[in-house]
């Protein structure tokens, strides 16, 4: 990745700007997700930061994606890579959505938190803790 700086504090990268400390990242748009079922986000979907999810008339359990297809949209991806997004339930009623992790991820804490209620939005950290090709994994954290 090639970096750019001007005055020493503010530097510039591919998709990310840094400025003191700070940071901007320069994410997509989010859509919304309204699979009347189970729905399997995307890297992309992930990457983009936000993810709004309607249930469509009942609870659901997604799925994230899979930790290869993760570690395959980023680029000189390491163990210890973090990457953060908020999914919001946008649902009209008493829906929950109920995370599930993909092939080769993890929960870190208990069940009960993996779960969000009607109208909120959570944090949702993964923590990349293998990178190696045929063996990715991460672990979830809310």
């Amino acid at each position: 990745m090639a970096a750019n700086t001007t005055n020493g504090a503010d530097v510039s990268a591919q998709d990310m700007t840094v400025k003191a400390n700070k940071f901007v990242d320069q994410g997509t748009v989010p859509t919304m997700i309204t699979t009347a079922g189970a729905a399997t986000y995307t890297a992309a979907e992930i990457l983009g930061g936000v993810v709004w999810r309607d249930p469509s008339g009942a609870g659901r359990t997604d799925v994230l994606p899979t930790a290869a297809l993760l570690c395959g949209a980023l680029i000189n991806e390491q163990v210890g890579d973090v990457i953060d997004f908020i999914l919001v339930n946008e649902a009209d009623a008493a829906e929950t959505i109920t995370l599930s992790a993909g092939s080769g991820g993890g929960f870190d804490q208990l069940a009960a938190t993996r779960i969000v209620p009607q109208n909120t939005s959570r944090l949702v950290r993964i923590i990349l803790t293998n990178v190696t090709s045929g063996s990715e994994a991460y672990k979830v954290y809310m």
